[in-house]
Parts: structure tokens; C-alpha cells; sequence
């Protein structure tokens, strides 16, 4: 028997959009995660893990396509 287990697990604390602006807050301000972690009322570890997450996607390019490229693909 296969169990899914898609919607396991605790939900997050932040958005996708606000986990994106977690991740450019650190690149752009170069902040340590303690203060950035303070401004989102989140752990370290967590900013941490948002930043590794969202360079990973950006790397394999898995962000979810914008309104414009979905419509450009309609035939």
C-alpha cells in the first residue's frame, strides 16, 4: 500500500512571497540571518532553510511561470 503524504508536515510561517523577499533581503542588504529572522518573526534555521530553498529553485529554474509566460503559451 502507498501512502501519500503530500499535505504532511506543518505549514510554513511565510508565504512564497514573503520567503522571496526573505532570500533577496539576505543577497541585497547582506544581513545576518538573526536579524532578518527578527524582522519576520521567524527562526534562523528558517531563514536559513528559505534562502538554500529559494536558490535551489532558482538554480533549477522551478519558480512558478509569471501571467505573461503562461498566456504567451497559448495557442
Amino acid at each position: 500500500m502507498v501512502l501519500s503524504h503530500s499535505n504532511a508536515g506543518r505549514p510554513p510561517k511565510l508565504c512564497r512571497p514573503d520567503q522571496l523577499l526573505v532570500a533577496l533581503q539576505d543577497w541585497r542588504e547582506y544581513r545576518t540571518y538573526f536579524h532578518i529572522a527578527g524582522d519576520w518573526g521567524v527562526s534562523e534555521s528558517t531563514v536559513c532553510r528559505i534562502v538554500q530553498q529559494v536558490e535551489t529553485a532558482h538554480e533549477l529554474r522551478t519558480l512558478p511561470p509569471t501571467r505573461q509566460e503562461t498566456s504567451n503559451t497559448r495557442i
